[in-house]
């Protein structure tokens, strides 16, 4: 329904002392912002500030996100190990 702290999430990307990280910011909430408004907002609240200081908290994994990217698998279980499961 609503996208919520847009402005406190703007004011903490912009308090980002590292470039590449505050661009990774604008980026994900541009992205946001252009599926909003070419589906529709999500169903609810999505508070954008809680929103940001997630990506900021992913970004603290720069290593995982690297290996991630590269093809690595570093989901805790594989799928193979999930579909033998009972």
């Amino acid at each position: 329904m609503a996208l919520t702290n847009y402005e406190a999430a703007m004011s903490f990307i912009q308090s980002e002392k590292d470039l590449g990280r505050q661009q990774f910011m604008a980026r994900a909430v541009t992205v946001l912002l252009r599926r909003s408004a070419e589906i529709g907002p999500p169903n609810g609240e999505l508070d954008m500030l809680f929103f940001v200081q997630t990506i900021s908290d992913l970004c603290d994994q720069k290593e995982n996100l690297i290996r991630v990217l590269s093809g690595e698998d570093l989901r805790w279980w594989s799928e193979e190990k999930r579909s033998s499961e009972p």
